[in-house]
């Protein structure tokens, strides 16, 4: 089989056979050869019930679908059974009465004929899976999707861009639909236009298409919102005067889209099974839908070519999420909004407004004199600026309020490294705050509350500068969010200092430190070249008195090396007189087992300056005095003086 898809494509056949080889191929993959009778125990029901959709009446859907769903598949799957079954077609989702989902819970509903967007909910909510997609038929032309389509009256010279749409009457169809309204709205949010806060008025025709087209036409709104190939397939002949906004020419799996539409495509209408729908059945049905191709009467009647592998579905469920329509309940479990509970509840407003009260809004349009279609749901600006919550920062070191309320993107206040920074929060709605400082880095958790719809958040912020603050309520930006916070350095300096020293600075961290070239030393910096002269100085000073001691101290040394005690000289007794002088005599003595000659002087006589008598005093203390000769002169003294030993 697969060489034959080759051979297909290499001799070139023409578009249309490829494709439905490939069809048949995918059928082949997904479900192998079954015997033509299945015993009557495989079914547990006669009868199999199709609820489905179109953006139209219940009577045109069951004029067109029946033939299809009702009898071609009672006739083809049906028969494979003994005994037979059959299949129901019902309309669901035209009115609160048929909602699918109720159906489906109730037990009614086994398949379901729908759009993408209610598909994707039917799948997350109840275990629906795709069989198949259609591809759409219309004026001779296929499509295997659609977008969106934005439309204005011919003539309309105040509408030229999506970006005029601001303050203008718009009608859009289903909520829940993709090109009737997610599709468009989507494209004008990535614009920067929210219809819900800017647009002038919002009328919900539901799956009144026709409706709304006729109204722009007279000029009761002036904006309509279609899904890609509605106007040419039921307003042909009103198309020259209409004026597509934003018409673009997009391609969708390989192909171009054939349609007018403003946004990109997504897969078409598809059949869905529900979970209990029997395997074999299932593959059946898929079997037989696939085998349908534009020449069936079947397929004329619901203005399509054939059904098709199913596509992705997840930009109409990314949609569904964004847009609130798809939603989780607090045990977790996905649900999506009931489309006929009222245009209300369907409201989705952007990141700094909230929804007004059921009854500002009910009472909107009145307010503003702008009058509703007789018979439609309308809203005239339901989003309102979000000023329930108010930011005031508390002043530093204080408990008191600052007089000023703070503003998106102004300075709210400045504070020191290390100081709370607290803000104080009105908090009507209880909703849960946090405080992020830039990069998303969350410093607090939610609000702690010192009184009646009034909570305090308290940060500890270090770093220097001016930061930007977002104030979150329940995950979103409030209005006067971010703010900015302006965190000056730590104030370290106290008093008057004496020369040398220097005040602390603050760190990164706002600790107060010693600037560069600077000591701490018991809590006071001094500086570096203060604290040098302070240690070099005395040390150099202390330095020249120790060598000048020493010095001192090593002459001192030398010079009592040459003192001696009397007793260290030993002469005879008598002394043996080895020479004779005029003032003395020189003995013969021995000093430290050397020998020595001492010499004596004699002291005058006072009174005749006689020499004394040549006789030696053993008391006398002499003077030791060097000699070339080796010998030692004894100084004869009157006194002994005192010497160190």
């Amino acid at each position: 089989n697969a060489s034959r898809g080759m051979a297909c494509i290499g001799v070139g056949l023409k578009l249309d056979v490829c494709k439905g080889l490939f069809i048949f191929l995918y059928i082949l993959s997904l479900f192998h050869v079954q015997s033509t009778e299945v015993q009557s125990s495989s079914l547990n029901k006669a009868v199999y019930t199709i609820g489905g959709y179109i953006p139209d009446s219940p009577e045109n859907f069951l004029r067109m679908w029946k033939p299809l769903f009702e009898e071609y598949l009672t006739r083809v799957v049906g028969t494979l059974y003994t005994p037979s079954v059959s299949f129901r077609l019902i309309p669901v989702d035209f009115n609160a009465s048929c909602r699918s989902e109720d159906l489906i819970d109730q037990g009614v509903v086994d398949f379901v004929y729908t759009h993408p967007s209610k598909i994707v909910c039917l799948e997350a909510t109840h275990g629906f899976a795709v069989i198949g997609t259609q591809r759409s038929m219309v004026l001779g032309l296929e499509a295997n999707g659609y977008g969106g389509t934005i439309y204005v009256r011919a003539d309309n010279k105040q509408i030229k861009t999506i970006y005029d749409i601001r303050d203008k009457r718009v009608g859009i169809g289903n909520l829940l639909a993709s090109g009737g309204f997610a599709l468009p709205y989507k494209l004008l949010k990535e614009n920067g236009i929210d219809m819900f806060s800017e647009a002038r008025q919002i009328v919900s025709y539901l799956n009144e298409y026709s409706r709304c087209m006729y109204d722009v036409l007279a000029g009761v709104i002036d904006v309509g919102f279609a899904y890609g190939g509605f106007l040419e397939a039921f307003h042909a002949e009103d198309l020259p005067n209409l004026r597509i906004i934003h018409k673009i020419n997009v391609s969708f799996q390989g192909e171009n889209f054939p349609f007018l539409t403003s946004t990109q495509i997504v897969p078409s209408f598809g059949i869905t099974a529900g979970p209990n729908v029997p395997w074999h059945l299932r593959q059946r049905v898929g079997e037989a839908l696939f085998r349908v191709n534009k020449t069936f009467p079947e397929a004329i009647s619901a203005q399509i070519s054939q059904f098709t592998v199913p596509g992705s579905l997840q930009v109409p469920r990314d949609n569904a999420e964004q847009l609130g329509v798809m939603q989780k309940d607090s045990n977790g479990a996905t649900f999506c909004i009931n489309q006929f509970t009222g245009l209300y509840d369907l409201i989705h407003c952007p990141t700094g407004y909230i929804k007004a009260s059921r009854q500002d809004v009910s009472a909107g349009c009145v307010l503003a004199n702008t009058s509703c279609p007789i018979g439609f749901d309308c809203v005239c600006h339901p989003c309102v600026v979000d000023d329930d919550l108010t930011v005031w920062p508390v002043l530093p070191r204080s408990e008191e309020l600052n007089e000023t309320v703070c503003k998106k993107m102004e300075e709210c206040y400045s504070v020191e490294q290390g100081e709370a920074v607290i803000l104080r929060v009105r908090n009507i709605r209880d909703r849960n705050i946090t405080v992020s400082v830039e990069l998303g880095k969350v410093f607090s958790g939610p609000c702690v509350y010192s009184g009646p719809k009034e909570c305090s958040v308290s940060l500890m912020i270090v770093v220097k500068g001016v930061l930007l603050v977002e104030v979150l309520a329940d995950g979103a930006q409030i209005p006067i969010s971010p703010t900015l916070i302006n965190i000056i350095p730590k104030i370290c300096a106290n008093g008057t200092l004496a020369p040398g020293f220097v005040h602390h600075e603050p760190d990164e961290l706002g600790h107060c430190v010693c600037p560069p070239l600077a000591f701490d030393i018991s809590g006071r910096c001094i500086l570096v070249s203060v604290l040098l002269v302070a240690i070099i100085v005395p040390a150099l000073v202390s330095f020249v008195v120790c060598l000048a001691l020493y010095g001192k101290h090593r002459i001192r040394q030398h010079d009592t090396a040459w003192q001696i005690k009397r007793n260290e000289i030993v002469i005879d007794n008598p002394p043996e007189i080895i020479g004779r002088g005029t003032f003395g005599l020189v003995v013969k003595a021995s000093f430290r087992n050397t020998p020595v000659a001492v010499k004596q002087f004699f002291p005058l006589q006072a009174s005749s300056g006689e020499p004394p008598s040549p006789t030696l005093d053993k008391q006398d203390i002499f003077r030791v005095r060097s000699s070339p000769l080796s010998s030692i002169a004894l100084e004869s003294l009157t006194e002994s003086p005192k010497l160190s030993p």
